[in-house]
């Protein structure tokens, strides 16, 4: 969750994305927010060196991925709705080709197949996954890298609201989760906000 503020730092260097103070205060309170709903007391820490590693290798991919695809996106032939099958293709030649067979992935495959169960569930996962990465990529394009990250990082409090809205799981709901949640949702939209324009 922490990628917003790298992809930021990336957006300013090599995008030349002017990011406010007000923004930067805003951004971190949404992080804040972010670590408030993952947090747990029953997280038990086998490796911390390789959860640093894990947690900088995903900052510093979804961070420059989206300075990419800003930089790309200058370019007037270049449309945000071309570039999504094309990172989607590329991606699942990727788990398909190395990562399956590395983490011995394939021998779960047959399980898969036969339920035709898992072929809805998939199938509704894969609707909504693409429709979710298509309307970041037009937030890139349309309001910058830097503010569409601050946005983007929201799923983690609407997928508590969708928790307890679609599945009833009220267990999620407590002072700490609503505070973290409203936080996450109102920051995110004020450090996605050019309040000049606004104003």
């Amino acid at each position: 969750a922490i990628f917003p503020a790298v992809g930021s730092v990336l957006s300013w260097l090599f995008l030349k994305e002017r990011i406010s103070i007000q923004r930067w205060i805003f951004l971190c309170l949404t992080l804040m927010g972010v670590f408030g709903l993952s947090y747990s007391s029953q997280l038990d820490i086998h490796n911390l060196f390789m959860g640093i590693l894990g947690v900088l290798m995903c900052s510093l991919g979804w961070g420059s991925e989206a300075v990419i695809l800003a930089k790309s996106l200058q370019e007037e032939e270049v449309k945000d709705e071309y570039i999504l099958p094309i990172r989607q293709a590329s991606s699942a030649l990727f788990y398909g080709l190395i990562l399956l067979p590395g983490l011995k992935g394939y021998s779960l495959l047959s399980i898969v197949i036969i339920d035709l169960r898992v072929w809805g569930w998939i199938g509704l996962a894969s609707f909504f996954a693409s429709v979710s990465y298509l309307c970041y990529y037009r937030a890139i394009s349309i309001i910058g890298a830097a503010k569409a990250m601050a946005l983007n990082v929201s799923y983690s409090a609407w997928a508590l609201i969708f928790s307890v809205l679609l599945f009833q799981n009220t267990e999620l709901l407590n002072p700490v989760t609503i505070l973290c949640t409203l936080v996450v949702l109102i920051c995110g939209i004020l450090a996605a906000t050019d309040f000049e324009t606004l104003l």
